[in-house]
């Protein structure tokens, strides 16, 4: 019989929330089999297999990214990309060669940032109209809450779509949002996808993530587990649109095996800072509108109610105050007795003080976003020219959210899916009194995720009877994250590969 037993070690271990020096782990098959002081590692090394991270490494439990987009991601990843212009007038000409020197039925741009532009707007339908004047084209912002088509992408579209402006090609929410629904993507283009985005998060150092999609990318990653393609464990949630349908198939929360479990269904209360769609209570900075309130306290207490009943956890996006107010007010109405569903508010970006009682007193989860800190959050970064200093100061308070007792967790948005800048935005938040240490910001990113999908005694930690998904960083604790760099990922007790795994 095959002996799968083998110590591993590193300068730090990541123990129960703090590092510390002289221990190792007994990994058996997929399991740690123990947490050794270093004689008794040493002792076993003379018998099985001993690697020996030396000099500045740490051992930790591999990333949770608490909220992915990966096979979106993955699908993007083979789109032309906007990202790093800093001009419009760059981006027009890159449109103008990019879809005259290729052939194809439609042409999708992805993640633009008008924030770092010159000009500083969106573009214009009869700017793309003039560079691509046969051929459809869509421009879709880097948040996915908006996007840009030309006269011949508009045609493509039904008419009487909820937030598409025919004239300017603006398109916020829906079409942007559900790209992949109006314009599907066939089988293969998913599971092209999905390996790519598995194997840039595993480079990322990534073992785990929480999944939005819909029953067909849910069949696809059930395909791809039973050919032994799929190597990140999946926790797949739904739009809120096929609830009946998942409701009716008896699928539940956490229901399916190591590698793929039904999550909860995912709703949307606003928009997005960027796109100015983010639901405020008072309007962004030189505008008038304050964006735009997707669901109604009404819509929230029905939604949690008929979820509930189907043993279905309830995921809401909510980044503006009124609209995380009005999803409290939702989930206030309709949540049982202590949440046990774990039902949860994504982003939660800008709360009041009485949202985060609010969201105390009933017991929400919160996944938020620390890279949109490091991305969008710093001192004279967008949500300051968009928002005001005022509310500026108020984005992202990781600090308080964690003292007051609430649930948080880590994840990415895959804007960019790099747990690491998410590092920098949580140690180095703009607000020095929201600031959190390496060691908190670390649990954020591995046990807290696992908690939010009832794995919380299987992943996460490195506890004996865990999930043997290890992560080696190269680095100190005391490393600024820019400096710290993934070296190795092990998921299920086996070294994985991937994009910048094993390259330091």
């Amino acid at each position: 019989m095959k002996d799968d037993r083998y110590v591993i070690s590193a300068e730090w271990i990541f123990l129960d929330g703090e590092f510390r020096k002289g221990m190792a782990l007994l990994v058996n098959g997929d399991r740690i089999d123990g947490v050794l002081e270093r004689d008794d590692a040493l002792f076993l090394g003379k018998y099985l297999p001993f690697t020996e991270y030396s000099g500045e490494f740490m051992l930790l439990p591999a990333f949770i990214d608490a909220h992915s987009h990966l096979y979106a991601y993955g699908i993007d990843r083979n789109r032309p990309s906007l990202e790093g212009f800093s001009s419009l007038k760059d981006v027009l000409e890159f449109v103008k060669h990019f879809v005259s020197e290729r052939e194809r039925n439609l042409y999708i741009f992805v993640d633009f940032d008008q924030s770092g532009w010159k000009e500083g707007r969106m573009p214009r339908r009869e700017e793309l109209d003039l560079v691509a004047p046969d051929r459809p084209v869509i421009l879709r912002r880097v948040c996915g809450h908006v996007a840009v088509g030309n006269r011949k992408a508009l045609e493509l579209l039904p008419e009487g779509i909820d937030g598409v402006d025919w004239e300017t090609g603006l398109m916020v929410e829906d079409v942007p949002l559900n790209l992949n629904r109006y314009f599907p993507p066939d089988d293969g283009e998913i599971e092209e996808g999905i390996l790519r985005g598995q194997k840039e998060y595993m480079g990322l150092g990534v073992a785990s993530v929480h999944e939005f999609g819909t029953p067909r990318t849910f069949g696809i990653y059930q395909k791809l587990e039973r050919e032994g393609k799929l190597k990140l464990r999946v926790y797949h949630s739904f739009y809120r649109e096929f609830l009946r349908a998942i409701a009716e198939a008896g699928l539940r929360t956490g229901f399916g095996s190591l590698f793929l479990k039904v999550g909860g269904i995912k709703a949307f209360a606003d928009g997005s800072v960027g796109a100015r769609t983010a639901a405020f209570l008072e309007p962004y900075k030189g505008e008038s509108t304050s964006g735009v309130l997707l669901l109604s306290s009404d819509e929230i207490e029905n939604l949690v109610r008929n979820a509930e009943g189907a043993g279905l956890q309830v995921i809401i996006h909510a980044i503006g105050d009124r609209a995380i107010e009005q999803v409290i007010e939702g989930y206030r109405r309709a949540i049982s007795p202590g949440n046990p569903l774990r039902h949860r508010m994504e982003h939660f970006e800008f709360p009041l003080d009485r949202s985060v009682n609010g969201a105390r007193v009933i017991g929400l989860y919160l996944s938020v976003q620390p890279n949109f800190v490091a991305r969008w959050g710093m001192k004279g970064g967008m949500y300051e020219d968009f928002l005001g200093r005022t509310r500026w100061s108020r984005n992202n308070p990781f600090r308080a959210l964690c003292n007051s007792g609430l649930k948080v967790a880590f994840g990415s948005d895959s804007m960019p899916p790099s747990p690491l800048l998410g590092l920098e935005g949580a140690v180095n938040h703009p607000i020095e009194s929201q600031r959190l240490d390496m060691e908190r910001a670390l649990s954020l990113y591995t046990e807290a995720g696992a908690f939010f999908s009832f794995e919380e005694n299987l992943k996460g930690r490195l506890c004996e009877g865990y999930l043997a998904d290890l992560l080696i960083l190269r680095g100190k604790p005391d490393s600024k994250p820019g400096d710290l760099k993934v070296v190795d990922l092990y998921i299920g007790g086996k070294k994985m590969e991937g994009e910048g795994i094993g390259k330091a």
